[in-house]
């Protein structure tokens, strides 16, 4: 530990500002480094578990929490974060003690609010939690919430009647009614006792779907008895998008907190919105409801209803990967069109390729359509063999499929295509299929002594692509030479053997393109890119259609398509970029219309999906200067508005609202959000810069007298009563001169009343003011 009090300093700044970003990959990064001056820091310790939280990593956050809360035992904050945690693990019960013990901690800190808060979310989780309940109620009594304690206390007499304490059941029913004689929920569970009914279950509070809804999904793992079990691709793929698909369920949760005002990752982040900035809350919550269904209907067995319930949430606009994956399984063995059309749209994600792949191979399978199917599980083979290389070499390794599959497309020997179905399906439908692959990769690399990385459809299904890759291996040295008509010659021969090997294709792209045909090298490129995306390789799709973008940066359906393929792979930060470059083609050409409109697009995608907020203020700075060369200065305040509740803290889009609203006459508006400001950075500590403010806006309005006021309270609160006084002798005389007596003469009191030096000179013109001698 070197304990450098300076670097750490720095480093914290450093992450926190990043934080602040929502980059949060960067914060832990400059959070660690803070930790490695001094390792048990508990702000460092937190701060770097936040950030490893945000970026989903719940195992290595939860570690930070649980070594802070040893170091601070009294601070219920980690504690909380590690209840949370745990709900997202689908860990009900050490969530629930969790949840306990922030809540003692909070009520030792004599925070009762927090407190009910965690009692509450204990019982939402486990609402049979008999010693929850009986906490609630008492502290519910001791504040004053007499109708919340008597509904708590019902619900522990209705666990003590199922647990068969009736007496005891009997005897907090009368407790309760002396508490609140009125109470008829009470009066009607006492003559339910006397007469030997059952109390009615008690019921779950709001937010504990997710939780729950987790725990139904952790249920369905394979036990870990060491490490991370070994499944199949298809068990897999499964659970994770069962996880994704619960996961998304704490969206309702995350939307009730405080400071939530940037947009979270979730439902509406993953939702497509058509038409407007985002669904409505009346659409995600109805999204919620089927989802939450879906998921107990998996978990429970009733695969079709869950196919049911997930294909409402998707109808009504939810669209991510997990989705589509999962409707593609729960629909494939009775619906396998309908299946197929899911699955298309699976396989774009990385996550959930293989297994679609799969899955897809299975339906065709199915529809004894052997050529497809033995090509969709080559490429679930490529997509495996890839994770046997070293990262440097998947590219190299996936391009010497190419031929491979090439190759198969051409194969009409049914018996040949149905032994090599059967082959991978053997190969890859098992738990130890990295394992089976790695050994096999071994002995590729025993055999040929070198470092190419060669497939091992190669040695397993005894195919020869080497002819094809010696043939574009001599087109690029042919291009490299400038011998274009000799490499295009060579490129077509190589074609007759593999007319869909698509590496020959681009490369006769680059050839036309060298050549200066840049319309053809366009169209070249377009359509590889288009059978690139149908294939479901979308990452080779997305890098033609960016360098078509070079080469036809106006091309809006172009980009539109390169956009849709980058939302797919999730590159969303990828794609709003995308759309900026187009707006700013269209604001230095001066089409400003066109240049807003592509900016809102972008605005769009960003609140539909999970992107730092700062790229969502960067639009709407840029919309709103627009708006401001159009004289629209009521559009621009709507837009400066979206920025302060995404920025806060956004001082210049503060001033603009102030400015704005004042030359729209909306004298009100701009006061309020003075005032907003103000009280704003005066919570956080920072007075000097709200004085700082006040005085930018007198400097823009130097004769309002309301915003002087203003300043001269903030002088006082500061304690710079000298400043203070200046400031209101100033505005004394503003007023005087406007013919206000009453406001100079308020202005007067206020002034003795901070005390100064000269007060009876203050008073003597006071009292000649109030006798109309001044």
């Amino acid at each position: 530990m070197s304990g450098n009090q300076k670097t750490f300093e720095r480093a914290m700044n450093l992450g926190h500002s990043a934080a602040w970003d929502q980059n949060w990959e960067q914060a832990a990064g400059f959070y660690r480094q803070a930790l490695e001056e001094f390792p048990e820091h508990p702000m460092a310790l937190t701060s770097l578990a936040l950030a490893l939280f945000e970026e989903q990593l719940f195992d290595e956050s939860l570690k930070l929490y649980l070594q802070a809360s040893q170091i601070i035992p009294e601070d219920p904050i980690p504690v909380e974060k590690i209840a949370r945690i745990c709900e997202r693990q689908g860990r009900l019960n050490d969530a629930v003690q969790a949840c306990l013990k922030a809540a003692e901690l909070h009520l030792k800190g004599r925070n009762v609010e927090k407190a009910v808060e965690n009692w509450v979310r204990a019982i939402s989780l486990q609402p049979e939690h008999q010693m929850a309940r009986t906490r609630l109620a008492m502290v519910y009594e001791r504040i004053g919430r007499k109708a919340d304690a008597v509904t708590e206390y019902l619900a522990t007499a209705s666990l003590m009647q199922s647990a068969g304490e009736v007496g005891k059941a009997l005897q907090v029913v009368e407790y309760a009614l002396q508490i609140q004689p009125d109470s008829a929920d009470a009066k009607q569970a006492l003559v339910m006792l006397k007469a030997n009914q059952r109390l009615p279950k008690p019921p779950r509070p709001r937010g504990g779907t997710g939780p729950v809804r987790m725990a139904e999904v952790r249920q369905l793992s394979v036990p870990e008895d060491s490490g991370k079990p070994q499944v199949d691709p298809l068990t897999e793929a499964r659970q994770d998008a069962l996880v994704d698909l619960a996961g998304l369920l704490f969206e309702q949760a995350e939307e009730a907190d405080a400071a939530e005002l940037q947009p979270r990752r979730g439902i509406n982040a993953l939702s497509r919105g058509t038409g407007g900035l985002s669904l409505g809350q009346n659409e995600r919550m109805r999204i919620l409801m089927h989802l939450g269904q879906a998921i107990e209907s998996q978990t429970q067995g009733d695969d079709n209803q869950a196919a049911e319930e997930l294909e409402r949430a998707t109808d009504i606009g939810m669209s991510h990967p997990a989705a589509y994956f999962d409707l593609g399984l729960l629909r494939l063995e009775r619906q396998g069109q309908r299946a197929m059309r899911y699955l298309q749209k699976a396989v774009r994600s990385p996550k959930f390729a293989l297994a679609s792949y799969l899955l897809m191979a299975q339906a065709y399978e199915k529809e004894l359509d052997w050529s497809q199917a033995a090509q969709c599980y080559l490429q679930a083979l490529r997509l495996a063999d890839i994770q046997t290389v070293p990262e440097a070499q998947a590219e190299e390794l996936r391009q010497l499929y190419e031929p491979i599959i090439d190759e198969l497309g051409r194969e009409s020997d049914t018996a040949a295509l149905q032994k090599l179905c059967e082959t991978v399906r053997q190969q890859l439908l098992r738990s130890d299929y990295r394992q089976y692959l790695q050994n096999a990769r071994q002995q590729l690399v025993a055999q040929n002594g070198d470092s190419l990385p060669l497939p091992l459809a190669e040695m397993l299904l005894q195919t020869n692509s080497s002819q094809i890759v010696d043939s574009l291996s001599e087109v690029r040295r042919l291009t490299q030479q400038k011998l274009y008509r000799s490499a295009m010659e060579e490129a077509f021969r190589a074609i007759e053997v593999a007319p869909t090997y698509l590496p020959l294709h681009t490369q006769i792209g680059d050839i036309l393109l060298r050549e200066g045909l840049v319309e053809q090298a366009v169209q070249k490129f377009l359509l590889v890119a288009e059978v690139y995306n149908y294939r479901g390789e979308v990452p080779q799709a997305v890098g033609l259609l960016q360098r078509v973008i070079q080469m036809a940066p106006m091309d809006m359906s172009v980009r539109n398509r390169l956009i849709d393929l980058l939302v797919a792979q999730g590159r969303i930060d990828d794609a709003i970029h995308q759309y900026m470059d187009l707006a700013s083609l269209y604001y230095h050409l001066t089409e400003l219309d066109m240049a807003r409109q592509t900016y809102a697009t972008a605005l769009r995608v960003a609140q539909q999906h999970s992107v730092d907020r700062s790229l969502s203020v960067q639009l709407l700075y840029r919309i709103a200067d627009i708006d401001l060369q159009h004289l629209d200065m009521r559009q621009a305040v709507r837009v400066f508005e979206q920025i302060r509740t995404l920025e806060p803290e956004d001082e210049k889009a503060r001033v603009q609202l102030v400015n704005m609203n004042f030359r729209l006459g909306q004298e009100a508006n701009a006061l309020s959000e003075v005032d907003g400001f103000v009280a704003l950075l005066e919570h956080t500590g920072k007075r000097k810069q709200s004085i700082d403010f006040v005085k930018a806006v007198i400097n823009e309005h130097p004769n309002r007298p309301e915003l002087i006021k203003r300043l001269a309270d903030l002088y006082a609160r500061n304690g710079q009563t000298a400043e203070a006084i200046a400031e209101l002798d100033g505005l004394a005389d503003l007023l005087l001169t406007a013919g206000n007596v009453q406001g100079a003469a308020a202005m007067l009191k206020t002034i003795i009343n901070l005390r100064p030096p000269n007060a009876a000179d203050y008073e003597a013109a006071l009292r000649k003011l109030q006798s109309g001698k001044l």
